[in-house]
């Protein structure tokens, strides 16, 4: 089993675990192993204990889903859009939803995401929009909830191009209540 709450300062070292683990399993294949080797916990380290700290000051919300052992086995992150041509529709994005590679499956990325929604809707949001790679297997995750391709965008990492996909929800509402059957 697993819970999910608010994330704190003291989490950082759980939610860099899980970011690195899913990052080296995901785009294992994708992306050069040179680049993925580079991913590394203390590299992310440094970058979560800011990224945290400004999303705990300006806003954001960072959800954690814990197992009994009070351990993290994934994170999510959600704001205010960042994209200008989305933000004329969908105001509020999903930065993202990891999930430790042994614990997918099992229902948390859809109770991290259901947490982010209703933060997102308690803050007037009617709407929420995420990138994603094309070649990223969660793109079916994001569709199997109801997530509609709106646009895309090619995007260079690690010297490849690659295609982002602007996946989009028309309702935060429909989401939250289809995450709640």
């Amino acid at each position: 089993m697993f819970s999910i709450r608010q994330a704190t300062m003291a989490d950082i070292q759980g939610v860099t675990k899980v970011h690195v683990d899913n990052w080296k399993e995901t785009y294992q294949g994708i992306f050069p192993d040179e680049f993925l080797d580079q991913f590394t916990y203390k590299s992310r380290l440094s970058r979560w204990e800011l990224t945290f700290k400004k999303a705990i000051e300006g806003g954001s919300m960072t959800h954690v889903a814990v197992n009994d052992s009070d351990e993290i086995i994934g994170f999510s992150l959600a704001g205010t859009m960042r994209d200008a041509t989305l933000r004329m529709r969908y105001t509020s994005e999903l930065y993202g939803i990891y999930v430790h590679p042994v614990y997918q499956g099992q229902g948390a990325g859809k109770q991290l995401l259901k947490a982010s929604a209703m933060h997102m809707r308690s803050l007037h949001h009617e709407r929420i929009g995420l990138w994603i790679l094309k070649e990223n297997p969660s793109v079916g995750f994001f569709t199997d909830t109801g997530a509609e391709q709106m646009y895309n965008k090619p995007v260079e990492i690690a010297g490849g191009s690659y295609e982002n996909l602007a996946l989009c929800y028309e309702s935060l509402d429909q989401l939250i209540e289809r995450l709640s059957e």
